[in-house]
């Protein structure tokens, strides 16, 4: 196994990046800026070019797009931007920062039909829209959203060299339904910004307090919900909810112990004041990002199986999993009346975090891959 700095001083290559040009905190956001990170460490000169969906244009006109599986509906003048840089610049690889933009990997491969292209699934996009129409099931968009998904990840399959994922499940998932698996598992990881001197610190002389990190997707607010109605009533804690538009999606008066809050600069100071990250969330698909931000912060962490989907770790020891809410309610309470022993799940939360999900590991992986596959191409 070479080491990326290594590999570095072989791949001298132009790359470009293609995704979804966007600004907030959430999951995606945080693994679609890793993944430039990485191809940053890996190749020479990695350029970016950000697309927009484009809302302009008749329902018909929509409705033809998606069945193309042209998502976003990228425009003529758009195709013709990327399809000049990509001659004018010798761009030697294609990577797709989300598989609802890949019809544009159609066109490329087309065009320049040995040009090496790789697609990033961030999860199963049909199967996610397919848990959303669970949760709303008299809303017929998210019909749309399912077949126009399903067309253009079945573009991402067809016209990728390489299709990289972060989960097992996923990678299970898109087999089943397009026929092939992930050519590399990539977990979510993150640059390390925890700070090592702020050692985890138990009070025996105050409420235990929980906290809850993520934006207001459907999964966040379902998993919310059902916590606040059936969990938190019997739990005698103080709950801080942070997340881009969640001030919007609830309201403070809700209870008495519960703290919320939108969108944060700086979500260090919440996660050191905390005791325990809690994450009920039953539904989506993909890589929950904020559970490894618990570990970077070494919190321990209390959650549904789904928030601990990708992860290699014992949940026992970073805190628990919990199904139900007798589960939660009872692991709250272990903890709240057992709180030294919340230093032990603090202390296995940063060791996981350390060994498998440092940007670094994953710096590793990315440039081994290439460096296979140049070995391979050059045979």
């Amino acid at each position: 196994v070479h080491s990326s700095s290594q590999i570095c001083k072989i791949i001298h290559t132009s790359a470009l990046y293609i995704g979804m040009d966007i600004s907030s905190g959430c999951g995606y956001f945080i693994v679609h800026e890793r993944n430039i990170s990485l191809l940053k460490a890996v190749f020479d000169n990695v350029s970016f070019i950000g697309l927009h969906s484009n809302t302009k244009g008749s329902m018909l006109s929509k409705l033809l797009n998606g069945w193309k599986g042209n998502y976003f509906r990228l425009s003529n003048d758009k195709i013709r931007e990327i399809l000049d840089y990509i001659g004018q610049k010798n761009v030697q690889m294609i990577f797709i920062g989300n598989t609802l933009s890949a019809y544009i990997a159609k066109i490329i491969k087309k065009t320049y039909p040995n040009l090496m292209i790789v697609s990033f699934f961030h999860n199963c996009e049909c199967h996610y829209f397919k848990e959303e129409l669970k949760q709303d099931m008299f809303n017929f968009i998210h019909l749309a959203h399912i077949l126009f998904s399903f067309r253009s990840e079945r573009l991402a399959v067809k016209y990728s060299d390489y299709i990289w994922g972060l989960t097992r499940r996923d990678s299970d998932l898109v087999k089943k339904i397009y026929g092939k698996g992930f050519d590399l598992l990539l977990p979510t990881s993150f640059i390390d910004k925890s700070n090592e001197t702020n050692t985890y610190n138990i009070s025996l002389h105050r409420k235990l307090r929980l906290l809850f990190v993520g934006t207001n997707l459907f999964a966040n607010v379902h998993g919310l919900n059902w916590f606040i109605k059936n969990v938190l009533p019997f739990i005698d804690v103080e709950l801080t909810i942070v997340g881009n538009g969640m001030d919007k999606c609830f309201s403070q008066s809700i209870h008495n112990n519960i703290k919320i809050l939108g969108f944060v600069d700086d979500l260090s100071e919440y996660y050191y004041n905390s005791d325990i990250v809690i994450s009920p969330v039953f539904l989506g698909g993909g890589m929950k990002t904020k559970t490894a931000e618990a570990m970077m912060y070494a919190r321990p962490v209390i959650a549904a199986k789904e928030a601990f989907v990708g992860y290699d770790i014992d949940t026992d020891k970073i805190g628990a999993q919990c199904n139900s809410a007798k589960e939660f309610i009872f692991w709250i309470n272990y903890y709240d009346r057992n709180r030294e022993k919340l230093v032990y799940c603090s202390e296995y939360s940063r060791s996981q975090f350390e060994e498998n999900y440092t940007i670094q590991k994953s710096i590793d992986k990315t440039a081994s891959f290439f460096m296979t596959v140049i070995h391979k191409s050059s045979r």
